[in-house]
């Protein structure tokens, strides 16, 4: 079997999928598929479709729905011959080949399913160069990552914000005695690790910086009794009264019931019918704002506490980001340590700036 199909499998425990491809499940109540084979989802009317995705979110969050189980035909046994074959192969390449292939799975992932990368604007940085990002307004200050999980405020005195660069990381390593004992599906509980360790960390360390701004400029919002078209709207004006257009919504699954109840939302809600694209987070647009969740993923992999969002400006007012490549994968080893123990040291160099708390307010159900 490939590592292809070894990461297929990781992946979907990872966000912690172990039933049903979501393709065969059934509607409520009914024999016919919830995804059809054009993988649209089966509905007869726009609340129907928002219904729908409803269900396949909880269907998700249950732990009901695996995507890429028909992908992976070998058995346990074989996932896990080849995972003891790349560890026993010290000389050959195979292990570092794994760790070069789950470095790239990782960025992938973070890149379809991370909230950062979506909200704020890559800025390049070359080789040789430190990173800086153009201050839209002086006398104004900024919220930068100074690392993982750590932010730092950054005033603007002058044309440019220099946010400092910092790594991502995941140590990750298998024992050789859980390859003797060969218990449990060992490549997927890495992946999660991996996954916690980069994709989660970086959702964290931005949610961390809008945190930091709330209250300079915008007060959180106390959305009484769920979500409304009057508070959604209203939350919106805190932000377009300054002439920013607003682009993103960031929200916990269960505001997705607010939307879902009634009728108030329907006419104004434009749902993606695409199953493939549901999974990644994005539900689609409401009054031209794209609406982005984390009920996809894993509990372990989630960064919204449920009640929660954050609506944000457009990235050329909002922040910035930069990246000096996708994760890079390093074989590393634990017997200089007297431990059997192999795997590989995986990161990522970026810097975040977010530059403007007028261009974020957050909402709290309550």
């Amino acid at each position: 079997m490939s590592n292809k199909n070894l990461i297929l499998r990781s992946q979907n425990r990872a966000r912690g999928f172990a039933g049903a491809p979501g393709t065969e499940l059934k509607r409520p109540g009914s024999k016919e598929r919830m995804v059809g084979r054009d993988g649209d989802i089966n509905a007869n009317s726009k609340i129907d479709l928002m219904r729908q995705i409803a269900h396949l979110m909880e269907a998700s969050e249950q732990g009901l729905i695996n995507d890429k189980v028909e992908e992976v035909a070998a058995s346990n046994k074989e996932k896990f011959e080849l995972l003891s074959a790349a560890y026993e192969d010290k000389n050959g390449g195979r292990w570092a080949e794994l760790g070069a292939y789950i470095a790239g799975e990782l960025s992938d992932s973070a890149d379809r399913e991370g909230f950062f990368r979506r909200v704020l604007k890559q800025e390049e940085v070359s080789q040789g160069n430190v990173p800086r990002m153009r201050v839209r307004r002086k006398n104004a200050t900024a919220v930068v990552a100074g690392g993982p999980g750590m932010v730092l405020p950054q005033f603007a005195r002058d044309q440019y914000y220099y946010p400092p660069e910092f790594t991502i990381s995941a140590n990750i390593r298998v024992e050789h005695r859980e390859m003797n004992q060969g218990t449990g599906d060992i490549m997927e509980d890495k992946y999660v690790e991996a996954q916690e360790s980069i994709m989660v960390m970086e959702d964290r360390t931005y949610i961390l910086m809008l945190q930091a701004l709330l209250g300079m400029t915008n007060p959180t919002q106390s959305l009484v009794g769920g979500l409304t078209p009057a508070n959604f709207a209203y939350m919106r004006d805190l932000i377009t009264r300054w002439n920013i257009p607003v682009n993103t919504v960031l929200m916990a699954s269960n505001f997705w019931n607010d939307i879902v109840a009634g009728t108030a939302f329907a006419s104004q809600m434009d749902p993606v019918s695409k199953y493939e694209i549901q999974t990644t987070g994005y539900l689609g647009s409401l009054l031209g704002l794209d609406l982005v969740t984390d009920a996809y993923r894993n509990p372990q992999l989630k960064v919204l506490q449920q009640g929660e969002m954050y609506m944000v400006g457009a990235m050329d007012n909002h922040g910035a980001y930069t990246s000096r490549g996708p994760v890079q994968s390093v074989e590393v080893n634990n017997y200089d340590k007297g431990e059997p123990a192999r795997g590989w040291y995986l990161y990522e160099e970026l810097s975040m700036c977010t530059f403007n708390p007028r261009s974020v307010v957050r909402g709290l159900r309550v």
